[in-house]
């Protein structure tokens, strides 16, 4: 599978706050995604107040990817498309695992191995249905 290279989230620290639960974050600003290449259009923003409970990694599978350290922007956008049906139908289930996996490459925090591991079990195991 060959993603996209070129594809620009924002530098920005990802502003999140943990839920009373213990379970969710918010995000408190909107996070804007641009698809494709640096100066794309093609912009997903997701919302202020989007929640997510970052990667939802088995306790088993936490010392080989972690739940935050790497993963965080790319579950936020992931479970936003998941949650809005894919930005509202803009994107189907498979482009938005393979979004999944360009955030994953473009903040580069993971090797690349770890990066298509996380992006197949997302695919495989995603419970999206759009």
């Amino acid at each position: 599978m060959t993603a996209r290279k070129y594809v620009r989230v924002t530098n920005d620290p990802l502003k999140i706050e943990l839920n009373p639960d213990g379970k969710q974050w918010t995000l408190l600003q909107d996070m804007h995604y641009h698809v494709g290449a640096p100066d794309s259009q093609d912009v997903i923003v997701v919302p202020k107040g989007q929640t997510t409970d970052l990667a939802s990694v088995p306790w088993f599978a936490r010392w080989f990817v972690g739940t935050w350290q790497g993963t965080a922007k790319a579950a936020m956008v992931h479970d936003y498309l998941y949650r809005s049906k894919g930005d509202n139908g803009r994107f189907t289930k498979k482009e938005s695992d393979k979004i999944f996996l360009e955030v994953l490459q473009v903040v580069d925090a993971l090797p690349t191995y770890k990066q298509l591991i996380a992006w197949a079990a997302v695919s495989f195991l995603g419970k999206g249905k759009f």
